[in-house]
């Protein structure tokens, strides 16, 4: 806050001892600005933190100077964690911390005007579990409710991390239905999303699901993004027998017996509705006979293809539809797709 005897001060830090005296005198010009400069939010970035301060300046006959300043501030870490919380110095993380900031800084402000909460000394000390509470609740619970007096509560919470934006829908790639939406969900849908939902089959591309329902591409993508978004499709890269693909570490979740996937993977690549369900045993053949061709070295980049893997396991590839247990395992990261590329020689 600014004293009208000592100038800038900083009254109030959690942790105690955190921002020293030189480095708040290095800063304090931008945690007490001039008037003009307040009611917004400033940010300060260094190499080490992030400063974020709300400046209030409140006019009135009552104050010493016919003001009184203060302000609340937040020292960021550089980097933050997954959920948001704890740091950051993103665009993003400093509008999600400066809105805490502004309504923490209006209840402040409306208790000030009515019953001068933080120009009376007496009133002033009551504040000082204010800090620890927001700090700790910050960190751990991405809000807190803190009790400014015996009759007053405030409630602050950080707003939800912003959405990543939606994935591309690119004309090449398959979509496939990971469920069908029952008819009164459907019927609320916009007419391309529910003439596209119906030729869905997991086999034609987006171009090609365009061309069926005689639909302009940019708006099937739009409405296919609509769906990727919303859970319903899932986007595939087109199947050939010619790629080729590696197994991952992930492929071990389907030798646990107890592992839903394991069923999930047998009700995916049954041939059709009235076969009988694979053995998990011809999956596991298939599946694992993704990996470097038995006669060139592993180091020499060449993988199993689709058709190198069900002629050596011709009997096991009878028994599944391949296309889709590709698709089922190309999507759950149980393989993942090879593409060779031309390089050229170093030179000599």
């Amino acid at each position: 806050e600014f004293d009208n005897r000592l100038g800038r001060t900083l009254s109030l830090q959690e942790p105690p001892g955190y921002l020293s005296t030189a480095a708040f005198d290095a800063v304090c010009d931008v945690l007490i600005p001039k008037p003009q400069l307040c009611n917004q939010l400033l940010v300060l970035r260094d190499a080490s933190r992030s400063v974020l301060c709300w400046p209030v300046c409140l006019e009135g006959a009552q104050y010493e100077r016919n003001a009184l300043l203060f302000s609340l501030a937040l020292v960021l870490r550089p980097t933050a964690g997954a959920d948001g919380r704890g740091g950051g110095g993103g665009e993003d993380c400093a509008s999600r911390y400066g809105t805490v900031l502004r309504r923490a800084c209006e209840h402040l402000t409306a208790l000030e005007r009515r019953d001068r909460l933080l120009s009376t000394c007496a009133s002033r000390g009551k504040l000082g579990h204010i800090l620890p509470a927001l700090l700790h609740g910050l960190r751990q619970e991405g809000g807190c409710t803190l009790a400014l007096d015996s009759g007053h509560t405030m409630r602050l919470e950080l707003p939800p991390p912003p959405r990543p934006p939606p994935p591309k829908v690119a004309e090449h790639l398959v979509p496939a239905l990971l469920a069908r939406p029952d008819a009164p969900t459907a019927s609320t849908w916009d007419l391309t999303v529910r003439r596209l939902l119906g030729a869905i089959d997991g086999v034609r591309s987006v171009s090609a699901l365009a061309a069926a329902c005689a639909v302009d591409v940019p708006l099937a993508q739009r409405a296919l993004q609509a769906l990727l978004v919303a859970g319903w499709i899932l986007l595939t890269e087109p199947f050939a027998f010619a790629h080729a693909y590696a197994a991952t570490p992930r492929l071990r979740l389907l030798f646990a017996s107890s592992s839903r996937m394991a069923d999930r993977a047998r009700h995916a690549a049954r041939p059709s509705a009235d076969a009988p369900l694979p053995l998990l045993s011809a999956l596991l053949q298939l599946l694992c006979a993704f990996r470097p061709a038995d006669s060139l070295s592993p180091s020499s980049g060449h993988w199993t293809s689709v058709l190198a893997a069900c002629a050596a396991h011709p009997a096991e590839a009878a028994a599944v539809d391949v296309r889709r247990l590709i698709c089922f395992a190309t999507s759950n990261g149980l393989l993942r797709r090879v593409h060779t590329v031309p390089v050229a020689p170093p030179v000599e």
